[in-house]
């Protein structure tokens, strides 16, 4: 009697007790056919994925075709999945969403690996969206919503060219009064356009995509 609940993959448990003399027959339905099983024990166990409702029929020991009673149902949930999309390319200040769509039944918690090292996000609602301006690989582990938990799979990226560009800048540390300065910018990957920009009075002399030439003033 009564009824269990399990997820997708998972097998359940239905116990029948007998009296009488062994061996018995018993036959008993799953809501869709017909099913028998041969024991000598006094207590059987069914193990099924199946969801039905399930139905004792007939039962017959070593002398007489006996009385049967009870159902119990078994009740399958399917499995949560997590999708993920969205990411790519941002310079700067910029930021990207990747978003993580569920399917079951909220709330979700979803593992995640970020550049490797691993995060957990719960939420009530059945979108997840991150907004980052951060170079990011993110990749899924596993799902679960209210009932069951599930493995997940599916990548997204964030890649901020600034970052991969690594621009910094190089000049002296110190310089004597009335010398021009140089300072020159490094990357590590291509640069299409440079923006000098100085604070102060003094004159620029001369500047391009690799370095600017200044001159402090008194």
């Amino acid at each position: 009697s009564g009824s269990e609940s399990i997820c997708e993959g998972e097998t359940a448990s239905l116990l029948i007790e007998l009296s009488g003399k062994a061996p018995w027959t018993i036959i008993y339905s799953d809501g869709t056919e017909e099913n028998s099983i041969d024991s000598n024990n006094e207590e059987v166990e069914i193990l099924t994925g199946k969801a039905g409702i399930y139905t004792l029929i007939s039962v017959i020991d070593a002398s007489c075709t006996g009385t049967v009673s009870g159902t119990a149902e078994v009740i399958v949930r399917p499995a949560p999945t997590a999708i993920i999309s969205g990411g790519g390319e941002v310079c700067g200040d910029e930021t990207a969403a990747v978003v993580v769509d569920f399917t079951g039944t909220g709330p979700w918690t979803l593992i995640m690996l970020e550049n490797g090292e691993e995060k957990t996000y719960t939420t009530l609602d059945n979108q997840l969206v991150i907004e980052s301006g951060i170079s990011t690989n993110f990749e899924l582990v596993s799902i679960s919503d209210l009932h069951c938990t599930a493995p997940a799979e599916g990548t997204a990226e964030i890649n901020n060219l600034f970052e991969d560009l690594n621009a910094r800048l190089e000049g002296p540390e110190a310089t004597c009064f009335g010398d021009e300065i140089t300072v020159s910018l490094l990357a590590d990957g291509v640069i299409d356009q440079v923006i000098w920009s100085v604070t102060g009075s003094g004159t620029v002399i001369s500047s391009d995509d690799q370095s600017i030439v200044y001159l402090p003033s008194e």
